[in-house]
């Protein structure tokens, strides 16, 4: 596998929304049910399809 073959994956979160990114591009905004707490995201595995 290439390194040009993987992607990023980000999450930005406030207390009135999440942004989550693909490879630096916005792709979701969450402005419902966002926690107002720290929160801690793992990550077990992605399942890619094709």
């Amino acid at each position: 596998m290439n390194d040009d073959q993987y992607h990023v994956y980000g999450v930005v979160g406030s207390n009135m929304k999440m942004k989550c990114y693909v490879d630096g591009k916005l792709y979701y905004t969450f402005t419902e049910n966002v926690p107002s707490d720290p929160v801690d995201m793992m990550i077990d595995y992605v399942r890619v399809y094709k």
